[in-house]
This record gives structure tokens, C-alpha cells and sequence, in this order.
């Protein structure tokens, strides 16, 4: 009986120190994957970061991020064979706008495949778009008017009330000899989409048009957009070249103000400085904004891939992708 009772005590002490022991190697397998998460890219490596969050998004803090998530992540499906979760897949979406890192990295980092990495794009791309797409929006007027910022005022209309540009991505050369010519842009020398901006004077995108290719003018560029649609009675278009676009304005009993001293002139003046002041605020004050929003977004600099070029929904993605980094920039 002694020998019994030595021998079950012996396998009860045996029993507490594998109980230790396994639960000691559970409580460091969960530190390593801790550890695990923080090297590889996902939310919890970002997790109260500012500067992570900031360099691999572009956004500001942590915590707008995390409203980000929040605010996108019910929209977005997962089902039983979804590899990545919801909130990494907005993170893999911002990641790419922010970088423009090839889909191939994003798939090492992201621990999946590249046609994985790419659909998730894609898709989480559209929800985004259909969720911040009004953050792009034309302010009332009389808010416009009242927090027109003082130097603006001096140098320009005081009603001012939308500055407008074009600008232009660089794309692949289609295969399409059609579709190549159509985006050849002469400004650029290279394959372009061309946009047309609205920018507020106080430096918020109120305005984005679709796509087109780079071989349009300005002229029909605005033509073919909804932003004369958009104009009131008493508004004021200021610009720092001609569009050619007056008599279309003035329908809408708005008006286009252009310095009157750039008109016919290939350059100006050296005696000009006062007024060459003037133009130089228009253009600082456009390329600003315009420069801001490529310089947070990578892949609005680099050269796009026909691949952007397509439709993924109602639209091209590449109209999606400059539409959701207006918004995130404003």
C-alpha cells in the first residue's frame, strides 16, 4: 500500500510538470506569434504607430486608421475560405495606394498569393470608393466665401470659387493601336489618362472628372465633364491659362477669371513682378495640392499598368484609385 501511494504522488508531480511545461511553451509560442505579427505587415504591426501607420497609409495617426477600419470593415465579405481579414485587406488596399508596391511584395508580405493580393485590391478598392467617394464633394458657397484665406483674397476675385487644372498620369503603351493613339499625350511625350481637378481656395479637391485619354484638350475635357453642371449664378472660375471654355461658363451666368497679362504671352516680363506674384499663387497654390496628393500616393506618380486601365465596376479602376486619394488627401 505504501508503495502505491509513493508511486501516485511520483505520476501526480510527473502530471503538474508537463502541465507547467506544456503551458510555458504555449505562453512563449504566443509571445513568438506576437512577435511574428509585429515583423510581417498587418494592423496589429501597426498598432498605436503613428510613424508606421503614417509612412505605410498615409494617414496621419493610428487612430484615424483605426476609424478607417472601422467605418469600411462591415462592408467587406469574408467567407470560409478568405485568407486574409477584412481589416488587413483595407490595409493591403492603402498599403498599395500609399507605395505602389508590386503586387508580388504585397504578397510576401501579406503571407498570401499575388492573385490573392490582387483581387483583394480590387475589391476592397471599389468598397472604399463607394464609401468615401462623397468626401470629394463642392462646399456651399457661403462657407467658400466666408473662410476664402486672406492672401487668396488679396491677389485674386474675392469670389472666388473654384481653381481649375489638369494633370496627368503616365500609363503603359496599350496593344491597341486605337487605344494608343487616343492616350498619347504631346505635354507629356508618353501615354497619359488625363483628369481634370477643382480645388477649393482653401486647398480641399471639390472636384475630380473621369479619365480620359491624354490626347483631349482641356477644352473638351471640361465639356465632357459634370463640373459646369455644378456652377450657381455669381460663381468664379479662376485658372492660370486659357481653357477656351468662357462662353460655356457664362451659360450658368458664372464667370472664368484669367490673368489678363499671361494671355498671348509665351513668358513674362522681368518688370512684372507684381503680377507675376499673382500667377505664381495660382500655380503654387494648384501644385500644391495636386504635388501633395502624388507625393502621399505613390501610385498616382508612377507609370500605371494596363492593368488598372480595365473596368472593374461601373468604371475604370484607375478613375477609383485618383477618386479615393482625393478623398483620403482632403
Amino acid at each position: 500500500m505504501r508503495f502505491a501511494k509513493i508511486s501516485k504522488s511520483i505520476q501526480t508531480n510527473l502530471t503538474l510538470d508537463a502541465l507547467s511545461s506544456i503551458f510555458l511553451s504555449l505562453k512563449t509560442h504566443d509571445e513568438l506569434q506576437q512577435q511574428l505579427k509585429k515583423l510581417t505587415l498587418c494592423c496589429k504591426s501597426l498598432e498605436n504607430d503613428d510613424d508606421k501607420t503614417r509612412y505605410y497609409t498615409g494617414l496621419h495617426t493610428y487612430n484615424v486608421f483605426k476609424l478607417v477600419i472601422d467605418y469600411i470593415h462591415p462592408f467587406i465579405k469574408v467567407h470560409l475560405n478568405t485568407v486574409l481579414p477584412a481589416e488587413d485587406q483595407i490595409l493591403l488596399t492603402l498599403v498599395k495606394l500609399r507605395l505602389n508596391l508590386d503586387f508580388k511584395d504585397l504578397a510576401y508580405r501579406f503571407g498570401i498569393s499575388k492573385f490573392s493580393t490582387s483581387t483583394y485590391f480590387k475589391n476592397t478598392l471599389r468598397i472604399i470608393y463607394l464609401r468615401f467617394k462623397t468626401l470629394v464633394f463642392w462646399p456651399d458657397r457661403s462657407i467658400i466665401l466666408k473662410t476664402v484665406p486672406s492672401c487668396f483674397k488679396e491677389s485674386f476675385h474675392e469670389n472666388t470659387t473654384i481653381i481649375i487644372d489638369c494633370f496627368e498620369i503616365r500609363t503603359q503603351t496599350p496593344s491597341n493601336m486605337l487605344a494608343a493613339a487616343q492616350s498619347w499625350s504631346n505635354y507629356k511625350h508618353s501615354q497619359t489618362v488625363k483628369y481634370l481637378i477643382g480645388i477649393t481656395p482653401q486647398g480641399s479637391v471639390c472636384f475630380i472628372s473621369e479619365g480620359w485619354g491624354g490626347r483631349v484638350s482641356d477644352k473638351f475635357l471640361i465639356q465632357n465633364s459634370v463640373l459646369l453642371n455644378q456652377l450657381v449664378p455669381g460663381d468664379v472660375v479662376m485658372a492660370d491659362r486659357d481653357f477656351l471654355i468662357r462662353e460655356f461658363v457664362e451659360l450658368f451666368q458664372a464667370s472664368v477669371k484669367i490673368p489678363a497679362f499671361t494671355r498671348g504671352k509665351s513668358q513674362l516680363h522681368p518688370v512684372d513682378l507684381e503680377k507675376t506674384r499673382s500667377i505664381a499663387h495660382v500655380r503654387i497654390h494648384v501644385e500644391r495640392v495636386i504635388g501633395g496628393i502624388r507625393q502621399k500616393y505613390s501610385i498616382l506618380h508612377d507609370v500605371v499598368p494596363i492593368l488598372l486601365l480595365n473596368t472593374g465596376g461601373e468604371q475604370p479602376i484607375l478613375d477609383e484609385i485618383v477618386h479615393v486619394c482625393c478623398a483620403l488627401f482632403n
